[in-house]
């Protein structure tokens, strides 16, 4: 049960808070009880005097409340603006794959395809011999998301890159993480700029990472 005590002028802004937070998805919230009060008006607070501990007491609970309300989104970057190219990996032996292991998926996410082409446009067109082993580079997507609290946009990404020769021999293991924060200007336009801010990021971390790395042997 939470209980609120709010003077008559301020009872739109709360039930607004409390509703926007309620339709952010705060499970905890819905299942909560919230108590309003009514405070006396201001030019009768001389007849039922409150503490400034008391005021602060219900405003610490309101914040407690509202911090609860955490927004998440997942969308679909474009690709990085820059190019890459990995002149150690070649596409006539390099095999790409990229799976999605997020907790939590949208429908229509698209994120896996977009960075597999990426990846695939970054490999060199130089051929290897012939003769050359076979390799697989795997891609896991292990957080890619952006996140509202406190007034902020959020995103925080994590790629894990592992690179395997066709018997199975793993060559090597790279990551990629990172973060990033805007200040909530414009709602969602916001939160996918953000997004892909670090997505952009994200990639350059781990085509860096591969940059020394050939398979040419």
């Amino acid at each position: 049960m939470f209980s609120l005590w709010v003077q008559p002028s301020d009872l739109f802004l709360v039930l607004f808070a409390l509703d926007t937070c309620r339709r952010q998805s705060s499970a905890d919230l819905d299942h909560a009880a919230v108590k309003v009060h009514f405070g006396p008006p201001k030019r009768e607070q001389f007849a039922y005097p409150r503490s400034r501990v008391d005021c602060g007491l219900d405003l610490l609970a309101l914040g407690a409340l509202l911090s609860g309300c955490v927004q998440t989104q997942q969308f679909t970057p474009s690709a990085a603006p820059a190019r890459y190219q990995q002149h150690g990996l070649t596409a006539n032996i390099v095999e790409v794959q990229v799976n999605n292991l997020r907790p939590e998926q949208s429908a229509g996410d698209a994120l896996s395809q977009v960075l597999k082409a990426q990846l695939v446009a970054s490999l060199s067109p130089d051929p290897a011999p012939a003769a050359t082993t076979r390799c697989q580079l795997t891609v896991d997507v292990i957080e890619h998301r952006a996140f509202f609290t406190l007034g902020n946009w959020n995103a925080s990404t994590r790629f894990r890159a592992r690179l395997f020769e066709a018997s199975g021999k793993a060559l090597g293991q790279w990551e990629a993480t990172g973060s990033a924060r805007r200040s909530n200007m414009f709602g969602y336009v916001t939160a996918q700029a953000v997004s892909q801010d670090l997505y952009n990021i994200a990639v350059a971390d781990l085509l860096s990472s591969l940059t020394p790395v050939s398979a040419r042997h």
